[in-house]
């Protein structure tokens, strides 16, 4: 009787386990694909980010150039009213 029921065990041991092995590779590639979901987000961020930095140094730039424009004319100014 128990040589009967060793091939029906080890078939419900190889077909329990060939299950989960596929249920592992399906979650396997579901957590592959989220992880590409939120590399994506993360460089869209990142890009988006990047673009107001460069705005706002460009921005920063253009005051430096005001302002240093300013101080050479407060010196001719000064110079000219000395003379």
């Amino acid at each position: 009787m128990i040589l009967v029921l060793v091939p029906q065990a080890k078939s419900d041991i190889h077909s329990t386990i060939s299950r989960q092995l596929e249920r592992l590779r399906s979650r396997e590639v579901w957590l592959l694909g989220q992880v590409d979901l939120v590399q994506q987000a993360k460089d869209g961020v990142l890009h988006s980010q990047s673009e107001k930095l460069h705005q706002a140094l460009g921005g920063l730039n253009h005051v430096l150039n005001l302002d240093s424009k300013a101080e050479q004319l407060d010196t001719v100014i000064k110079d000219t009213l000395d003379k």
